[in-house]
């Protein structure tokens, strides 16, 4: 097993879909080996911080490396994660309340210089920013959209959460006063009307009303955003009035984000990124329309995300270095 110096490779390691993905990250930002492991439903924070350092451990020795040797560690976790601390302070997923996950890693990683846990959207963010499609932007907003929508901002270089890690949660922003109520139990947030799941529901409105559309052909029940955006690009009149409602949410949470922090560059990702594609250039125009002094400076613009996984990977492992 090959012994590279301690600052050549870093593990990054985040929660994704009931399974733990690790990754040994070289110095120029790149996964140059991974692995994965099935995590259970409510797993236990010090089973779990056990299971990270067994990934991490396969991903080390697929490159033939001593995991031991690796300078640092990080953890992209959903959720709220106080960094200064390492405390998981809540995580839907993985059903934690005030956990000291970060405790528990150090005892699981003694030889590292650096354990880190943070929000998963932020490291997110942060990885797309350092080897993806906002590389060399310093000034980063990323949305993930899904069942919600999760969000991570890079603020000079680095993540930024706020106080306790708490902010920047831009998908309960409210974009309809008094509107849908939202997972998170408040009203007219971004995420209620914006999630996939949201389109989902706006869809299944509209072919159970418009019964003699090619939306209206769909089990309603069943109709997913991907079969809105076909039907929307055959010309059926129901898909485009709900794809354009739902641009419109998407582009108020977005313009939102970028009037409260200026950034570079927003970057949507998610499961299904590729559904954005066909809509980027609507949701660049109608966001140019809105956002505050559009007139008089540059305007960030919206792309889609192009590492999956591994830009949390990448951002996860990222916690170590300086500066970060």
């Amino acid at each position: 097993m090959r012994g590279e110096g301690r600052g050549e490779y870093r593990i990054g390691a985040v929660f994704s879909n009931r399974e733990i993905i690790a990754g040994i990250v070289d110095s120029r930002h790149r996964v140059v080996s991974r692995a994965s492991l099935a995590l259970g439903a409510g797993c236990d924070y010090r089973e779990t911080a056990r299971l990270v350092a067994d990934c991490a451990g396969l991903a080390a020795r697929g490159l033939g490396i001593d995991p031991d040797l690796c300078a640092s560690v990080g953890v992209g976790c959903p959720g709220i994660a106080n960094r200064e601390t390492g405390e998981v302070v809540y995580s839907g997923p993985m059903v934690w309340n005030h956990v000291p996950f970060g405790k528990e890693l150090q005892k699981q990683f003694p030889g590292a210089q650096t354990v880190s846990v943070a929000e998963l959207a932020g490291c997110t963010a942060l990885g797309e920013s350092l080897a993806g499609a906002a590389l060399r932007c310093t000034q980063v907003v990323l949305f993930q959209f899904g069942a919600g929508i999760s969000s991570g901002v890079v603020v000079d270089g680095r993540i930024f959460g706020g106080k306790y890690c708490a902010g920047a949660r831009l998908g309960h922003c409210t974009i309809v006063s008094g509107g849908k109520t939202c997972s998170c139990g408040r009203k007219g947030c971004f995420e209620a009307y914006a999630s996939l799941e949201a389109l989902a529901e706006q869809a299944r409105e509209a072919a159970a009303r418009y019964k003699n559309t090619l939306l209206g052909r769909y089990d309603a029940l069943t109709i997913s955003p991907a079969e809105v955006m076909d039907c929307a690009r055959k010309g059926d009149r129901a898909a485009r009035r709900v794809l354009g409602q739902y641009i419109d949410y998407v582009s108020d949470g977005i313009v939102n984000a970028v009037n409260a922090f200026r950034p570079e560059i927003v970057v949507l990702g998610g499961a299904e990124v590729k559904f954005w594609k066909e809509s980027l250039d609507e949701i660049n125009s109608r966001c140019c329309e809105r956002y505050y002094g559009a007139a008089l400076l540059p305007v960030p613009k919206v792309v889609l995300a192009s590492l999956g996984v591994d830009a949390g990977l990448i951002g996860a492992a990222a916690l170590g270095e300086a500066g970060n």
